[in-house]
């Protein structure tokens, strides 16, 4: 019996050395977490371990009529509250939620969780919101689970009616706006979802914008065109993504502009004039990146261009025997 003391006594003394160490290490550092953490729960199993075998001393205590109790019960109830404060503190630091929804709407997309965590600078949010705003607390979930993803994002919320100097300095117009900034990059998202966020998040973490120039004037589908064959959802998708998305009229310019990442060429109804492939040409030899598309049964004539660099151009069809289209 007498061992069986000892060993509890030797586990109930642990289980506070690890909560003192658990608060120390907090209070001084602040990090490391998962140290900080497994302390913490630690002293809650030691404690917890201590508390369940002397449960009775405890129970007598709860259930004695008199005001007057001894040091032993005493002692039980001040270790079952330091129990419930270090279970609270752990929870209160790694908050944990359960999406439950149909769609998963108060969850991030992997693609976010993804661009957050391998951020590799400080972003700044700026969230301009009137006292009442119906918005903020939507933001604000959103804002939540950014912060969950990474330590380099900064929240600032800004009532524009209480400080209109600061409002002003960014532009602001409207409420329930979103200004991410990070070095010299600045983006505005106007609606308060992680599509607009997240976009704007891209925009501001590259240090600088890709340019997609899309090559027109030869019956090519428009990044302008919302029509089923019209690529303006492609452009909106891109510039989404924090690309720039220009339109390209080889036969005005000349050449190929010097800010252009990539040019597309896609699906050309009629041939290029001979100036314009020199101007591709060009672009290709200082190491340019050129996406070219050809429809079926179409004269475009770039054979000859694209067997200079290698491509040969064959005139075959694939058939999906699949798709059901053509009658079958």
């Amino acid at each position: 019996m007498e061992i069986r003391k000892t060993i509890t006594a030797v586990i109930g003394i642990l289980g506070i050395l690890f909560g003192l160490a658990g608060l120390f290490v907090y209070l001084i550092w602040g990090r490391p977490v998962w140290l900080y953490t497994t302390l913490e729960i630690l002293a809650v199993l030691h404690l917890g371990v201590f508390l369940i075998t002397h449960f009775e001393m405890l129970k007598d205590f709860s259930t004695r009529r008199s005001t007057k109790f001894g040091t032993n019960s005493a002692l039980m109830v001040v270790l079952f509250i330091a129990i419930l404060t270090i279970i609270n503190f752990i929870f209160a630091r790694h908050e944990v939620r359960f999406d439950l929804s149909d769609m998963g709407v108060f969850s991030l997309s992997p693609q976010t969780e993804s661009i957050l965590k391998n951020l590799d600078k400080e972003v700044k949010i700026t969230a301009f919101f009137a006292e009442q705003s119906k918005a903020k607390d939507r933001a604000n979930d959103l804002f939540d689970n950014y912060r969950k993803q990474t330590n380099k994002v900064k929240i600032v919320l800004i009532d524009p009616d209480k400080k209109p100097a600061i409002a002003k300095q960014y532009g602001i117009t409207d409420y329930d706006t979103v200004v991410l900034e990070s070095g010299d990059q600045s983006a505005t998202a106007r609606a308060i979802t992680e599509e607009a966020l997240t976009s704007a998040l891209i925009r501001v973490s590259r240090g600088s914008q890709k340019n997609i120039y899309f090559v027109e004037g030869h019956g090519e589908n428009s990044i302008d065109d919302t029509e089923r064959n019209g690529y303006a959802f492609l452009k909106d998708t891109l510039e989404k993504q924090g690309f720039g998305v220009k339109k390209l009229h080889l036969l005005s310019e000349k050449k190929v502009p010097e800010d252009a990442d990539v040019v597309i060429l896609a699906g050309p109804q009629r041939p290029l004039a001979e100036e314009e492939k020199t101007a591709l040409d060009d672009y290709l030899k200082k190491m340019g990146r050129l996406f070219i598309m050809v429809d079926p049964m179409v004269q475009a004539d770039l054979g000859p261009f694209l067997s200079k660099w290698g491509v040969i151009l064959e005139e075959d069809i694939i058939l999906d025997a699949t798709s059901g289209l053509g009658g079958a």
